[in-house]
């Protein structure tokens, strides 16, 4: 069961009657509810509070569970009241980066600025915060001024307020949106089980124990992820620097490596195989990231890599684009998504093959990246935001693609300098191309890929 799973059965089986036992001491929620229903009339009448409009009778259709007998069903306008109006509220273009007092809204971070304006604090709390849009919930319980996106502000009425903000956090999470325009609707026509005031008490005892478990059973996770993600990034990198397996000499050089590589291209271009490349420009000692084995060798992307071009399609086809990868687990999805020649997106461009690469140039950041490992029943064809990099003989994909994956590359990749825009920042291929890539030798870069097949499953937290 996951922390979020945990909090919610704590908080069911708090709204239940499930979590602490009933009392008979504590007298009954009808008592209760006299005490409320006197209470209300008593402040109406001296005008503290407006006069409420007669609310209809509960109908047994309308109940969504069984509670204990000492309980009692009411409607949410019997148990709070709205706090603030259309005239309490602050306009946008009046907040301020600083001031006195926090302006509220139902955004997921709750404060939107500040303001000094003493006329619109609101100090009679605690109070309750429902996002009207966004069915956020917040227990607020310092003097705010209420900001004006639909925010709605519910002020328990003679109940534990805790209480009440337990009871909308748990019903938030099982509103969906049916048509209605805003969420409050919806809120405010579910039915609050109510405790007597005593059992209220107990029960906000209880679930602050409760939700300290399984705050501290998230930090615990969060940690074992923070800790695997480094574990990650840390055996990548030392993969990529050549600390992960010993260096052989029987393997050779990564020179020799690419002595064979460009005179495999230069034959590949004489066939008509691939298309001539342009010069490469030498690599200059200030792009070099680390220091790399004496056998291993800096080349540039574009060297070791190939693409096979672009193509119309003509008939049906697998279309491959950003949205078909994994990136959490570098795959592609299982679902294949065959596309007509006359409903094809304009991007459907690049020709794929088993084996590629496909690197998404497009916020790189994000690693939408994969190796092509599955058989298509149709052509695959892939969106022009993704790079198609088959490698040259002599260079293993999944070697390729660990570098690729690694913080090194990461930061080229991402570098100002190369990854260009702002909200959808974008490597383009004369920049990919040239990335500074360690090459080891073949065997080596086996030998690594290996390891790294061993390694790389025990760094995700288990359980």
């Amino acid at each position: 069961m996951t922390p979020a799973q945990l909090r919610a059965a704590f908080l069911q089986a708090a709204i239940r009657g499930e979590l602490v036992p009933q009392d008979r001491a504590d007298g009954t929620a009808a008592d209760l509810l006299a005490h409320l229903r006197a209470e209300r009339k008593r402040l109406e009448k001296q005008k503290k509070l407006r006069k409420q409009a007669p609310l209809s009778p509960l109908n047994p259709a309308e109940i969504p569970f069984p509670i204990p007998p000492s309980w009692q069903w009411v409607r949410l306008q019997e148990v709070a009241y709205m706090v603030g109006r259309r005239e309490n509220q602050l306009l946008a273009k009046e907040v301020q980066a600083t001031g006195k007092y926090p302006v509220i809204s139902q955004g997921a971070n709750f404060i939107d600025g500040y303001s000094n304006v003493e006329g619109k604090c609101v100090t009679d709390l605690p109070v309750v915060l429902f996002g009207d849009h966004t069915r956020n919930v917040k227990y607020l319980d310092f003097p705010f001024i209420i900001g004006a996106d639909g925010v709605k502000l519910l002020k328990p009425f003679v109940i534990n307020e805790r209480y009440l903000y337990y009871w909308v956090l748990t019903t938030a999470q099982g509103l969906h949106d049916r048509g209605y325009a805003r969420h409050f609707a919806l809120l405010s026509k579910q039915l609050v089980p109510l405790p007597p005031l005593a059992e209220q008490e107990r029960i906000v005892a209880k679930l602050g124990d409760c939700l300290a478990l399984c705050e501290a059973y998230e930090a615990r996770e969060r940690l074992d992820a923070d800790f695997g993600a480094a574990m990650r990034k840390s055996i990548l990198q030392a993969a990529i620097q050549g600390k992960l397996v010993p260096q052989d000499r029987a393997d050779g050089t990564a020179a020799d490596l690419l002595a064979h590589l460009r005179a495999e291209r230069k034959r590949l271009e004489k066939q008509k195989k691939l298309r001539k490349q342009a010069p490469l420009s030498p690599l200059n000692p200030a792009e070099i990231p680390f220091s790399i084995p004496a056998s291993w060798q800096w080349v540039r992307l574009g060297e070791i890599v190939v693409d096979h071009g672009q193509t119309v399609p003509v008939k049906p086809f697998a279309y491959i684009d950003i949205g078909s990868i994994d990136n959490v687990h570098q795959r592609l999805s299982k679902e294949e998504k065959v596309v007509t020649p006359e409903n094809a997106p304009s991007r459907a461009r690049r020709i794929v093959e088993r084996g590629d690469i496909l690197y998404s140039t497009v916020r790189p950041y994000l690693h939408n990246a994969c190796v092509v490992d599955k058989e298509f029943t149709h052509p695959p064809i892939a969106s022009t935001g993704l790079a198609v990099m088959s490698c040259l003989r002599g260079v293993n994909n999944r070697f390729l693609f660990t570098y690729l994956m690694s913080p090194s590359f990461d930061a080229y990749a991402n570098n100002s300098g190369n990854s260009k825009g702002v909200a959808y920042p974008a490597i383009n291929d004369s920049a990919l191309y040239q990335a500074p890539i360690p090459l080891p030798p073949l065997a080596e870069q086996e030998r690594i890929v290996a390891k790294l097949e061993e390694l790389l499953p025990l760094c995700t937290p288990q359980g």
